[in-house]
């Protein structure tokens, strides 16, 4: 600040809607009480020299649908800050087919820059199941419900690797996926 005057005055800080966690230092000093309708307000005699710094943190997190979009019902897409993530073929284990996966949200979501994939994007990593579809394969499309049958007891744990929205696509045509079954 180089300039402020001799009177108190608000300075107002939009915090963005994605940010569930953030800081705001004046002078090295916490500087703020609460949130106010999306905003941080700092009333203060501002002066010469004065510092604010904002981090708005980025851990990853699972976004849900409200239950009535049939579509993506049980399902959740993965975003990190403002950024929407997807899962491409191209990033998952040898075999692991993204119609059959499913996510375990009780496991940690743990972020990875890498700067030669894509021009250089930061992953989401996650764990999830591969469901055993081997009694589909005789049995059609449908067939009766058999209560204690979705156990995922014969379901592989696997790692999955997201990345943004933005750069899927560039690899070649493989399959890929925004919303993705719960695991519960």
């Amino acid at each position: 600040m180089t300039e402020s005057g001799d009177q108190p005055w608000k300075l107002s800080l939009r915090v963005p809607g994605w940010c569930q966690n953030f800081r705001i230092n004046i002078n090295n000093q916490e500087g703020y009480k609460g949130l106010q309708k999306g905003y941080v307000i700092v009333e203060r005699v501002w002066k010469e020299g004065d510092a604010v710094e904002v981090e708005f943190l980025m851990p990853p997190f699972l976004v849900r649908a409200d239950p009535r979009v049939d579509g993506v019902r049980g399902c959740v897409a993965l975003q990190r800050g403002p950024i929407v993530y997807c899962w491409e073929e191209q990033d998952q284990e040898q075999g692991i087919n993204l119609l059959d996966v499913k996510i375990d949200p009780s496991q940690k979501l743990t972020s990875h820059w890498q700067g030669n994939l894509l021009g250089g994007v930061m992953t989401v990593e996650g764990t999830g199941y591969q469901q055993d579809r081997s009694g589909w394969q005789e049995n059609g499309l449908y067939g009766p419900l058999v209560v204690g049958d979705e156990d995922r007891g014969s379901d592989r744990k696997v790692k999955l690797t997201a990345i943004p929205y933005y750069a899927w696509g560039n690899r070649g045509l493989k399959s890929m996926r925004v919303w993705i079954p719960l695991s519960m």
